[in-house]
This record gives C-alpha cells, sequence and structure tokens, in this order.
C-alpha cells in the first residue's frame, strides 16, 4: 500500500485551503489527522474517515444537524491510487458552499498525490529528477557546481544548455468554480498538458502544487507559438486555459534559477491581467508601476471611478479583469457569467459612461489596466 507522507499531505493541505478557503484535514489509513488548516486537529482521532476507510466508501456528507465538538458539518471523501485507499480528504463549512467542490477536489488531490508519490519513491529516476529540478530552479549557487552539473547528465538534464524556463498557472479559484459547475476532467486536462511537454518540450518539465515550469530550447517565435496551440487546445478540448511566463534564455550571466524566477513573476503579471502569454520583459513595466506611491494609486482609482456607487465598485473591477481575460470576446464573457451578449455590451458602455474612456479602444484601455493594477495593490496591502 502506497503511504503519504507528512509532508506530501501538509502541501496538500496547503494548496486545497488557499483555494477553497474551508478548513482543510488530510488523515491516514490510521484514522490520524496527519495535516490540518486548523493546527489544533493535528494528531486527532477522525471517526469519520475511519467508517470511510472500514466501510470502503465513496464519500460521507456530514449534515449541520450531525454537528458535536468533535464533527463538522461538511464533505469527507477518500484518496485512492491504484485502487487503494490511501488516506481521507476532510472538507468543513456549509454544505452549500463546499459540496460542490468535492468532485474536483478529490480529483485533484490524487493527482497530486500521484506526483508526490514520483517524488517519493515511486519511480526512484524520476524521483530523483523531480528532486534535481527543483534544486536547479530553487538554488542558483548550483549553476555553477561542477558536482551538480556533472550529476544532471544522468537525468540527461545539461544545465548549462541555453535553456528558456516557462511557469505555465491556472487561475485556480475562477477554474474550481467553472470545473465544479461543469462537471470538467481535471484529470483529463493534467495529462493534455503532461503529453503536449513530452512531445513537444523535450528536454524536461517539472510539476508543482500551483504550477507548470518547463524547461525549453525553442527560437522565441515557436516558442510563443507552441503555447498558443497548448491553450487552444485546453480551450477546444476543455475551454480552459493556461497563463504563461517567460523567462530569460539562460547564458553566463543568467542561471537558470533566475530565468525561473522571473518566469514566475511573470506568470503572476499574467494571471493580474488577463494576459495568455507575458515575456519577462513587461516585468520591467511592472517595476515601474510598482514605484508609484499607495497615495498616487488611491486618487488615480478615485479619479476614474468617482462616478461608481463605492458599493458597486468591487463587481466592475471583477468585470473588467473578466473582460481583460477574455481578450474582449463579449461571446466567451456571456457564456461563462450565463448572461446574455447585450447585457454585456450594456455594462460596457455603463463603464464608457461612468468613466468617460471606452475600455474596447485599444488607445484607452491602458486606463483599465491601471486601474486593476493599482485597486489590487491597495487592497493587497489593506489601504483603504
Amino acid at each position: 500500500m502506497h503511504e503519504i507522507s507528512k509532508q506530501a499531505a501538509y502541501k496538500l493541505v496547503e494548496a486545497l485551503h488557499q483555494v477553497i478557503q474551508s478548513d482543510v484535514n488530510y488523515i491516514n489509513t490510521d484514522g490520524v489527522i496527519i495535516a490540518s488548516s486548523n493546527p489544533s486537529r493535528l494528531g486527532g482521532s477522525h471517526n469519520t474517515a475511519k467508517k470511510i476507510i472500514h466501510e470502503d466508501l465513496d464519500s460521507y456528507v456530514t449534515e449541520q444537524n450531525e454537528e458535536t465538538s468533535y464533527v463538522k458539518e461538511g464533505v469527507n471523501f477518500p484518496i485512492r491510487l491504484d485502487g487503494q485507499i490511501v488516506g481521507v480528504i476532510a472538507i468543513t463549512g456549509p454544505l452549500d458552499q463546499v459540496k460542490p467542490y468535492a468532485s474536483i477536489v478529490r480529483q485533484m488531490a490524487e493527482i497530486m498525490m500521484e506526483d508526490q508519490l514520483i517524488k517519493e519513491g515511486d519511480s526512484n529516476q524520476r524521483r530523483l529528477k523531480y528532486r534535481y529540478l527543483e534544486d536547479l530552479v530553487n538554488n542558483p549557487h548550483y549553476w555553477n557546481d561542477p558536482d551538480f552539473i556533472k550529476k544532471g547528465v544522468r537525468f540527461g538534464v545539461h544545465v548549462k544548455a541555453d535553456w528558456q524556463v516557462v511557469v505555465a498557472s491556472q487561475d485556480e479559484g475562477a477554474y474550481l468554480e467553472k470545473t465544479a459547475r461543469e462537471n470538467q476532467d481535471l484529470v483529463s486536462i493534467d495529462r493534455a498538458i503532461r503529453l503536449f511537454a513530452n512531445k513537444h518540450f523535450k528536454n524536461a518539465y517539472l510539476y508543482l502544487p500551483s504550477h507548470y515550469t518547463f524547461f525549453v530550447d525553442l527560437p522565441e517565435q515557436e516558442l510563443e507559438s507552441q503555447l498558443d496551440i497548448l491553450n487552444q487546445q485546453l480551450e477546444k478540448g476543455f475551454d480552459a486555459q493556461l497563463y504563461f511566463g517567460i523567462g530569460p534564455r539562460a547564458s553566463s550571466d543568467i542561471s537558470i534559477s533566475t530565468s525561473y524566477q522571473l518566469a514566475l513573476k511573470s506568470t503572476q503579471l499574467a494571471k493580474d491581467h488577463g494576459k495568455k502569454i507575458v515575456h519577462y520583459n513587461d516585468l520591467f513595466v511592472e517595476n515601474y508601476l510598482d514605484d508609484i506611491s499607495i497615495d498616487r494609486m488611491r486618487a488615480y482609482v478615485n479619479e476614474l471611478l468617482r462616478e461608481v456607487p463605492k458599493a458597486e465598485q468591487q463587481e466592475l473591477i471583477d468585470f473588467i479583469s473578466l473582460y481583460f481575460e477574455y481578450e474582449g470576446s463579449v461571446k466567451r464573457m456571456a457564456r461563462f457569467m450565463f448572461i446574455h451578449i447585450n447585457t454585456v455590451q450594456y455594462r460596457l458602455q455603463k463603464i464608457l459612461e461612468q468613466t468617460g474612456f471606452d475600455i474596447r479602444k485599444p488607445s484607452e484601455s491602458i486606463y483599465f489596466h491601471l486601474l486593476l493594477h493599482f485597486y489590487k495593490t491597495i487592497n493587497s496591502v489593506g489601504y483603504n
């Protein structure tokens, strides 16, 4: 039977908790909580998990009227690998909030566990390569370490090759909401990405709970073309997409670790502004924006939104963010929001009337890109 380490369980719980914003517990096959977003639960016995394991149940829902000091309302389901229960996930919260996510969270958990088992010993060669790649991207000192470089050759990893690092990530919150509602197959999406990576990014790739990392050696134009093709496949097959950040090409002055860190930042910028691909050069613009004081950002936001009632501002920001995410496609926005296309057009016209700028015009859309960046920055520091 597979055994999941406490460290792997903790990584899983942390990743799920960040996405669904509910308390998450991981219970081992002995019925003991070995990882939890609520530290006070660690080490405790979980009777519902024991019931699931002993009776081989597919799930167990705890109703509000069953709640005690030890039993909380929520959903519980087993994690299976190769048909065997390796643990149980318990999500605590009101059923109307947590139950819709149960199926997709189970699939996410099993994907993460499969990848973690690769790292922990199911396939020794792949496990060692995974750890080697993690060291490569996280420790810049290995870049010039002769022993480390020599070790990489055994895995087919040539550290001094002029690779670029590409980080790919999904918008986890929006994606979970969409897949829970439309019952998308997360496992199939993951496999599609892996198959594509194996075929087109032949050097290596690494999967972490929040993102994929590709090590590529392709001309810039061909690389962006391949990333577009991957997104087209995901959108056509699953109505999903990735955000890509591209780091600089490694050289005598730029290590793989540096390329990875810049790619990671570029991916976040892509997600923040709804752009599918962001090159590391775009970070220079981001850095200039970050030099603007919070007071000036707040003044800009207040001026642009002065005709928008305070209670409607967050809804407007979400709408603008979605507009950029779908690159101005009112058809896709309407489908995602379950509203008529004319309703989307009406809201776009209302934005023009309220702000004096037309987001549909490329020459004026920059005002709204700045608005999103400033609004997010102000809220991230709690400055209201």
